[in-house]
Parts: structure tokens; sequence; C-alpha cells
């Protein structure tokens, strides 16, 4: 039995997709994270500083 090695182009895009696809999902969601810290932390102030003025 002769098994056929070669390597064709759907093989290396699956293997690609396959590394690059966890990878790229992980880094989008620590970067929506990060966003969504920042507008919080942005709101937060916002809300503190509105807050201040009413009271005097």
């Amino acid at each position: 039995m002769v098994f056929d090695w070669t390597v064709k182009i759907t093989d290396i895009v699956m293997i690609v997709a396959v590394l690059v696809g966890p990878i790229s999902a992980v880094l989008i969601t620590l970067w929506a994270q990060n966003r969504n810290d920042e507008r919080s932390a942005q709101r937060g102030l916002f809300l503190t500083l509105i807050g201040e003025r009413k009271s005097k």
C-alpha cells in the first residue's frame, strides 16, 4: 500500500485556520473587554462629576 504524502493548498489553509482562529478569537475578546472596561471607567467618572455638580 502506497501513501500519498503530498501537501495540498487546502491542507495548509486548514492548518493555518486551526492555529490562527482560536488565537484571534481570544485577542478580539480581550480587546472588547478592555474597551468595555475603559468606557465603564469613563462613564463612572462622568456620573461622579455630574453628581458632584448637582450637589453644589
